[in-house]
């Protein structure tokens, strides 16, 4: 599923409409609120993973090797290494762990393990072991935070987003605008109070759906994967 901005910006006025249809709503001022809604609650559900065939290698002998980024990529923390020479995963270890393999000396082979770590920018360094006796090519499996979104023709921006959470990203926009003093000031206090009570309402139901997602998400990767117990 996937939504534009220009779509989610018309059903959030469209909400507002019916609160006081006195208030213009600026375009720059509602994509703003759009932005920073959209980052704040792709910060709450698991992030998506992304799949890259041959994205990078680990040249002969290297002692570490880093993953590659782009400008708008930023991992999430979640990355699965896979060496393309015999479709094995490395072992996510700890630095100490790595170190401790080493035992102040290298070892070369097929790498097996790797120690990962994010550096001042934001470029993610992986020490392995042992040290390749070839160039080893490795496809990526990565879970990356979301980008923010053009600022050159918003409009004409998609956001690949599920049903809840589209209907979770206006509930919780509209809410916020509703309850901010420009939008309260010169209503009656009997409309004044209704229109908290229904931000109130949008801002509840953004939530619930926003925990839906999250399960739904959570969903694809457990649901009927067998579980393993060993005694």
């Amino acid at each position: 599923m996937s939504v534009t901005v220009a779509s989610l910006r018309a059903r959030v006025r469209s909400n507002l409409h019916e609160m006081d249809a006195r208030k213009p709503i600026g375009v720059i001022y509602l994509d703003q609120q759009i932005r920073n809604a959209y980052l704040s609650m792709m910060a709450k559900l698991p992030a998506p993973y992304s799949y890259t065939a041959s994205a990078g290698t680990i040249a002969v002998g290297a002692l570490s090797f880093t993953l590659p980024t782009t400008s708008s990529a930023e991992y999430a923390g979640d990355f699965r290494i896979q060496l393309t020479s015999d479709s094995q995963f490395l072992m996510k270890l700890s630095q100490e762990e790595i170190q401790r393999l080493r035992n102040g000396g290298s070892s070369s082979g097929r790498p097996r393990f790797f120690a990962p770590y994010e550096a001042s920018d934001q470029s993610v360094i992986c020490w392995v072991y042992p040290s390749p006796t070839s160039t080893e090519t490795y496809n990526l499996f990565r879970t990356l935070v979301a980008a923010d979104f053009s600022s050159t023709d918003i409009s004409a921006t998609t956001l690949a987003i599920g049903r809840n959470a589209q209907i979770a990203l206006v509930n919780k926009i509209s809410a916020a605008i509703a309850r901010t003093p420009w939008f309260l000031r010169g209503l009656d206090p009997d409309i004044r109070s209704a229109v908290r009570e229904t931000a109130a309402g949008w801002d509840a139901e953004g939530d619930r759906l926003i925990y839906l997602e999250t399960d739904r998400l959570h969903g694809i990767e457990s649901v009927g994967r067998t579980q393993r117990f060993q005694a």
